[in-house]
């Protein structure tokens, strides 16, 4: 069994490289199996984006109530049952 067992990861952040790289590279080195989710994909579920010249700017306002500290990057732990766990 591995050390990450059953369970799956979704690190959201923006679509650039900074604080969202080292959730990343972890999860990468580790063999966990994870996977991308980007403020503007996040943002497009909610179906309130506004428009603007500076969509990802809009779209983390957009999201930031959303979130439970108004910040990102965002750890999704996902249960094999379904289950999820948000850590920041």
């Amino acid at each position: 069994m591995s050390a990450t067992g059953t369970k799956s990861y979704e690190v959201t952040y923006f679509n650039v490289r900074a604080l969202g790289d080292l959730p990343r590279l972890l999860l990468d080195i580790s063999g966990a199996k994870w996977n991308d989710s980007f403020v503007d994909d996040e943002v497009s579920h909610l179906h309130i984006l506004k428009p603007t010249t500076k969509p990802c700017i809009q779209s983390f306002i957009t999201l930031k109530p959303f979130q439970r500290f108004g910040k990102v990057p965002r750890l999704t732990i996902k249960a094999e049952d379904g289950t999820e766990s948000v850590s920041y």
